[in-house]
């Protein structure tokens, strides 16, 4: 994950874009004053794992998390929780009695790629499976 000010998001994708190896864009990053996240702990670019980079091949797509000061109001579930109904509209299984769950429609915010933000379709107290999801969204 890229810890980058929401003003610099573009210019961070179209140095990504430019950049013709990893050296050249990390070396941008640290000209800039950009940090990286890697699991979880933000460092410097200049400590990024170069082996990992290595890895990556021209045009290959890559997952970047961005930091920013920006707050959600929601309630947190794993991302693992949210699932498509056959309308393909997110849903969520929330327990109503022993070994009984509804569906529940909401809608989402990504917090930081594990976790999102339900920002609608519950309220506090609803017990949503977390895991096991998948399984209860074959049973129907």
């Amino acid at each position: 994950a890229l810890q980058a000010a929401p003003d610099r998001l573009e210019a961070v994708g179209k140095k990504l874009q430019e950049s013709r190896s990893s050296d050249q864009f990390l070396e941008w990053l640290r000209r800039e004053g950009i940090q990286f996240a890697v699991n979880q702990a933000v460092r410097p670019a200049e400590q990024l794992p170069m082996a990992a980079l290595d890895q990556l091949a021209v045009g290959q797509p890559v997952r970047v998390f961005v930091q920013t000061k920006d707050k959600v109001k929601g309630i947190p579930v794993p991302v693992a929780s949210l699932m498509k109904n056959p309308a393909n509209q997110t849903v969520v299984w929330v327990k109503t009695a022993p070994e009984r769950f509804e569906p529940r429609t909401v809608t989402t915010e990504p917090l930081d790629g594990v976790n999102a933000a339900v920002t609608s379709g519950l309220e506090p107290g609803d017990r949503v499976a977390t895991q096991g999801a998948t399984l209860i969204n074959q049973v129907r």
